[in-house]
């Protein structure tokens, strides 16, 4: 368990990691030629290598499929996107969440067999469908999102409700939005709202404020919340928490770029990523209000790489009296909320796998193959690990058993009323209509214990062999 969860979470973390490295790479080598070319090819292959990976955390039989049909599906979602909702942003953020859910939850998992290749296909091409139909309930619905997003965040005269809400509470709320979308980077709908708020006309610089704060969030709250999950995780599992803690530290130094790392929190832990939005919107309302708060002088939109110490300031500590009141809340917090509740309720499955409970197995009543009636008698006398050996004597089959706990007493007198258990020599005595249905039940579960690598008959040549001579 725990190296299929390293496995696939480490694969997820492939794409987040890509995006600081690309954009090391375009800082260093500039626009310079094939350089430059590779830096382009790694950021547009990032959203669908996210998708991929992130569908792939969801166990399928068919792994090929699922991957073939998640590079499919969002590629023809994010056209759909463009078409129906072209004044969307991020579109590619969008597409690479929701294809990672459609596909990770329905997915076939029926494998190709070449013995049935035309039911293969069909089930494929049903599939396909299926997909599409989940991708144009997309659609609808992110269009339905934006349009309410745009209609509540539009105006600020009284035909908006929000602007009814005492100031504080139009803050908190509008906060709270800014961290949900900040992940699909559709966060300007929030910005310009608090930006452009007359009753905020009291805050200096209330831009630089809210830059100050998007690097805080990624640069000190994220890492101190994983920091505390570390601790309450399990310790074989915890590297890949150590690999997206230092993800998010190296992302903070590029502005605009944290998406994957919030998209991934979200993903994976998705009450940790609501716990991050309740405190973050709390410390961005007390940030708002922070003093003295500056950036740079020449505007932080045009910054392609971030400086701590020009960032914080030589002559300004309440920028990093902000970052370091940042981090210690967020530790300790999450801390404290993390000791009251279990990790798995942080975590979802998108899927629920039930346990299967098969009441009885058998074959046909006219079946010449006796497989499943082979494997009831196996589970009846304690599974294979149980037996001993097994023979026959005309229509009599004979298994001999290791632990009398394991048999099932009630199954081996359901099968017939002279089928019983001798304690004493432990063997178990099972009747049949003939002798060939004998022998072939017996016959088949000495195949199943040979794929298990167990020899069922050896035992049995060595206790005759002393009948004979006794």
């Amino acid at each position: 368990m725990s190296s299929s969860f390293l496995i696939r979470i480490g694969m997820m973390l492939i794409p987040v990691a890509l995006v600081p490295f690309s954009l090391l790479l375009s800082m260093v080598f500039g626009s310079s030629g094939h350089v430059s070319g590779s830096v382009s090819l790694i950021e547009s292959s990032i959203p669908v290598l996210f998708a991929v990976t992130a569908s792939m955390t969801e166990p399928n039989n068919s792994r090929s499929w699922q991957v073939i049909s998640t590079v499919i599906v969002f590629f023809f979602l994010r056209y759909a996107l463009s078409l129906f909702v072209h004044d969307v942003q991020n579109r590619d953020l969008i597409s690479a969440f929701t294809t990672a859910f459609i596909t990770a939850s329905f997915s076939s998992h029926i494998t190709a067999n070449t013995l049935y290749l035309k039911r293969y296909l069909q089930s494929r091409f049903l599939n396909f469908g299926i997909l599409l139909i989940c991708c144009a309930v997309a659609v609808a619905l992110v269009f339905c999102i934006h349009s309410i997003l745009i209609r509540v965040f539009a105006d600020h005269d009284k035909s908006n409700f929000l602007m009814n809400f005492p100031v504080f509470l139009r803050v908190l709320f509008s906060t709270a939005a800014y961290q949900f979308l900040m992940p699909f980077g559709s966060e300007d709908i929030a910005y310009n709202f608090m930006t452009s708020d007359p009753d905020l006309d009291f805050i200096p610089n209330i831009t630089d404020h809210l830059f100050i704060f998007q690097y805080a969030s990624i640069a000190v709250c994220i890492p101190a919340m994983l920091i505390a999950l570390y601790f309450k995780i399990g310790s074989s599992r915890r590297l890949p928490i150590i690999f997206l803690i230092m993800i998010a530290v190296i992302t903070s130094f590029f502005p605009h770029s944290e998406c994957f790392v919030l998209l991934t929190l979200m993903w994976l832990w998705p009450g940790l990523f609501t716990l991050h939005v309740l405190l973050s919107s709390v410390l961005m309302l007390l940030c708002l209000y922070l003093p003295e708060i500056s950036v740079t002088t020449y505007g932080h939109e045009n910054i392609n790489f971030i400086n701590p110490i020009t960032l914080i300031g030589t002559n300004n500590n309440s920028n990093l009296i902000f970052l370091l009141a940042c981090a210690g809340s967020y530790l300790f917090t999450t801390m404290y909320l993390l000791s009251y509740v279990k990790i798995s309720t942080l975590s979802w499955k998108i899927k629920k796998h039930k346990n299967v409970r098969i009441r009885l197995i058998s074959d046909r009543k006219d079946s010449k193959d006796l497989s499943l009636l082979a494997i009831r008698t196996m589970k009846m006398a304690g599974g294979i690990d149980n037996l001993k050996w097994v023979k026959t004597t005309g229509n009599l089959l004979k298994i001999g058993y290791r632990n009398i706990e394991m048999v099932n007493a009630e199954a081996v007198k359901g099968v017939g009323i002279d089928s019983r258990i001798d304690s004493g020599e432990k063997v178990i005595y099972i009747y049949t209509r003939s002798s060939e249905i004998a022998e072939k039940i017996c016959r088949k579960i000495i195949i199943f214990a040979e794929r298990e690598f167990a020899d069922l008959t050896k035992y049995q040549e060595v206790k005759q062999n002393a009948m004979d001579s006794n």
